[in-house]
């Protein structure tokens, strides 16, 4: 939904718990111009919907948003400033097929700048 119009995965790799994702946002995107006009900030929103996409990367499928346990929002990300966005992002399957999600995603040289713990299912 987002993804290859207000970012782009530049790399992805499979590490031991999932993956790790090397995103370009598109800094030029029009949700900035309402949020907010001359100080740009990545929408919670849009971090969430990145994450559900990465998920459905890493699982090959689509999957369903079923809970958040824990969403931090720990430092606004400015794309003009800095439009590179790493994240870091693994799962377990849980019962009833339930798949607990843990993602942080960081912008260059900068420590984590959006945590969380979340659930998907599948679809």
């Amino acid at each position: 939904m987002l993804k290859d119009d207000f970012y782009t995965i530049v790399e992805k790799n499979k590490t031991n718990a999932g993956f790790s994702f090397l995103v370009r946002l598109n800094e030029k995107h029009s949700i900035y111009n309402g949020h907010f006009p001359g100080q740009p900030v990545v929408p919670g929103a849009c971090l969430l919907q990145m994450l559900i996409e990465f998920t459905e990367v890493m699982l090959e499928r689509k999957v369903k948003f079923l809970q958040a346990d824990e969403l931090k929002f720990l430092v606004p990300i400015n794309p003009i400033e800095d439009n590179i966005l790493h994240a870091q992002v693994s799962y377990i399957t849980g019962s009833e097929g339930k798949i607990n999600v843990t993602a942080a995603f960081s912008q260059q040289s900068k420590s984590p700048c959006f945590k969380c713990k979340t659930v998907f299912g599948n679809i």
